[in-house]
């Protein structure tokens, strides 16, 4: 990867305001991407061919999928976020019962979790040493806490049970930033997750603009970047819409410590070229050029 995106990235995890502004995409299904790169070949291809056409500094790239080790190897500048599913869902979808009540049990007996979470711990040990072999440029822990209202959890339960294997999987990436990924408000948690050596957050779909200003504010106070800022619903409302929103996501970015990105609900091809339009309104309120589409 080039040098001069990782000290824009750097520096921008580190709460600095770069120029040009940080921006990359999370997460995106390949035909969704057909709206830029109308022909290309596998997902991974696709995947960087697109970060290319819209100038991103960052792509987010699922560990299991069969194609992510090649992206890492052919992203020339594109920073690679190596995604890895957290040790708590996994516990949670495969055990007896229904989610509900696999959700109760947190609550209720949440020494029972114990082992298969050290085991699940392990697992995701094991997948975050084969990105940072490869030489990822980011780890991203992907794992829902929370709602549009909160934490799913108790907050004992996410203190006493997950932030502390979050914590072991941090202490593996050295000087290799962590993230988080989660859906909805995770404020609750911000400063447990920068005590946990975490460098950013990416905030997920279940969170409106409003809101979202709020947790970067809140996260900057505990140390912590962000990463997301264009929400998806913005996107399905039109052009205007998405203008409006990028404009507004760069107003954040010049106060530092965002990386500008979709929320990770993109699923269409008209949403992707929203989010060219927006990615290209906030470097427009920036004072950057716009590249040609």
């Amino acid at each position: 990867m080039a040098k001069r995106t990782r000290s824009r990235l750097a520096a921008t995890l580190s709460g600095t305001a770069t120029a040009p502004l940080v921006a990359g995409l999370t997460f995106a299904p390949v035909d969704a991407l057909t709206s830029v790169v109308p022909e290309c070949g596998g997902a991974g291809e696709c995947l960087l061919s697109a970060a290319h056409t819209l100038d991103l500094d960052f792509v987010f790239v699922p560990s299991s999928a069969p194609w992510a080790e090649q992206v890492v190897k052919d992203r020339r500048e594109i920073a690679v976020m190596w995604v890895v599913d957290g040790p708590l869902w996994p516990v949670l979808s495969s055990g007896p019962g229904t989610v509900s009540q696999a959700l109760a049990v947190t609550a209720k007996d949440p020494s029972s979790l114990g082992a298969r979470l050290d085991g699940e711990t392990v697992r995701a040990s094991e997948t975050v040493r084969r990105g940072l072999a490869l030489g990822v440029d980011a780890i991203v822990i992907a794992e829902d806490l929370a709602g549009r209202d909160g934490l799913l959890f108790t907050p004992d339960f996410v203190r006493r049970e997950v932030i502390p294997r979050f914590a072991t999987l941090a202490s593996l990436a050295g000087d290799v930033p962590v993230l988080l990924h989660s859906d909805g408000d995770t404020g609750a948690i911000l400063p447990l997750l920068h005590d946990a050596r975490f460098a950013a957050v990416h905030t997920g779909g279940g969170v409106d603009r409003d809101r979202f200003e709020e947790l970067f504010w809140e996260a900057r106070r505990s140390g912590l970047a962000m990463v997301g800022g264009i929400q998806t619903p913005s996107l399905g409302r039109g052009g205007h819409a998405a203008v409006r929103i990028g404009t507004h996501a760069a107003l954040l970015a010049q106060s530092g410590g965002l990386l500008v990105a979709d929320d990770g609900g993109i699923t269409t091809a008209a949403e992707i070229a929203a989010f060219a339009a927006a990615v290209g309104a906030a470097r427009a309120g920036t004072g950057q050029p716009v590249p040609k589409s």
